[in-house]
């Protein structure tokens, strides 16, 4: 496997910090609560992932504005 194909992972702070919001905003996406999942994650026990790739920057995607909008 070349270094292109690892995804980078994040954790909640992390992603928070990337996306700049707090956690919170980020656990209020993930769905926590019985709220609607708008960000999708790696879950590993207790433990959550996201991918830059994956999750963060297709929900950036899915949020622009676009000019004149």
């Amino acid at each position: 496997m070349n270094q292109n194909e690892h995804e980078t992972l994040m954790s909640v702070p992390e992603a928070a910090k990337y996306l700049g919001v707090s956690p919170v905003t980020v656990w209020r996406k993930l769905g926590v609560k019985d709220t609607v999942r708008e960000l999708g994650c790696y879950r590993f026990g207790h433990r959550v992932l996201l991918s830059k790739e994956k999750h963060l920057l297709p929900y950036l995607h899915s949020h622009e504005q676009k000019p004149g909008a």
